[in-house]
């Protein structure tokens, strides 16, 4: 990671700057916890730093600043690496399987306590999404699933995970091609990270690799995302975007 140097500010001015940046981001919701953590050690070591203007080594100084986790690893790696920019399907990483959604072969029978939640089964050729229901009298299996099918939104390219059990393999078959036949879906816009190239100007693209690399202790597979690295310059579906605000720069020494 490119060492950085800070701008040249009178100690006035530079105390001025913090505290502008600290009520920013105590006030932006975006920011997760970890996140704030290494946006206000950037910010005391390019500011308040008592070497700031005779260039004390910038990414050393926000190591020192963030500690250790207690594996005795500087912390700084993960929490950069967590901000990295992504997207990542709600729920996708702890589900393992859900609730079949084919239709039922035979009449509802309660099975004591146990209840589903309603899903899209497909989108049919008109358009209209089919839904239904696993309460009595509903047409839904809800039986374990075992097959999985990715849904991606066509404006978004966000996705949702259908299950189907055995029984519905022909289900899941018929599903995967309609799917199929409405085209490419976009690259999925990130809903993760992006959150320090919003605040700061740095090869952001360099470091969210090593950070990752460093965080998994081997070769990152980390991608920039087509919509961009700073998470105020992702599209919003039907929502206001947020207004950019001016970003601090960290010049390469």
């Amino acid at each position: 990671m490119a060492d950085s140097m800070r701008p040249h500010l009178s100690d006035d001015e530079a105390r001025v700057k913090f505290d502008d940046l600290c009520r920013e981001v105590y006030t932006d919701k975006r920011v997760p916890p970890g996140t704030r953590e290494v946006i206000l050690a950037m910010g005391w070591a390019m500011f308040r730093h008592p070497d700031r203007p005779n260039g004390a080594p910038f990414w050393g100084e926000v190591r020192r600043a963030l500690w250790a986790n207690e594996y005795g690893k500087p912390r700084m790696w993960d929490l950069i690496a967590d901000d990295a920019p992504r997207y990542e399907q709600p729920g996708a990483s702890y589900t393992l399987s859900g609730a079949c959604e084919g239709p039922r072969h035979r009449p509802y029978q309660p099975r004591g306590e146990r209840t589903y939640t309603t899903g899209l089964v497909y989108v049919p050729a008109n358009g209209a999404p089919h839904r239904h229901d696993h309460t009595e009298g509903g047409r839904v299996c809800g039986a374990d699933g075992s097959i999985s099918v990715t849904e991606a939104d066509m404006v978004t390219g966000w996705t949702t995970t259908h299950w189907f059990c055995r029984r519905h393999a022909d289900r899941a078959r018929e599903v995967r091609a309609q799917l199929h036949s409405r085209g490419e879906p976009p690259l999925p816009i990130p809903n993760k990270g992006g959150i320090l190239p919003c605040y700061f100007k740095a090869d952001w693209e360099q470091v969210y690799r090593e950070a990752v690399g460093k965080a998994l202790r081997g070769p990152s597979r980390w991608e920039p995302p087509y919509y961009g690295l700073a998470a105020d310059d992702w599209p919003t579906p039907g929502k206001q975007p947020i207004p950019r605000r001016p970003r601090l720069s960290v010049v390469p020494a």
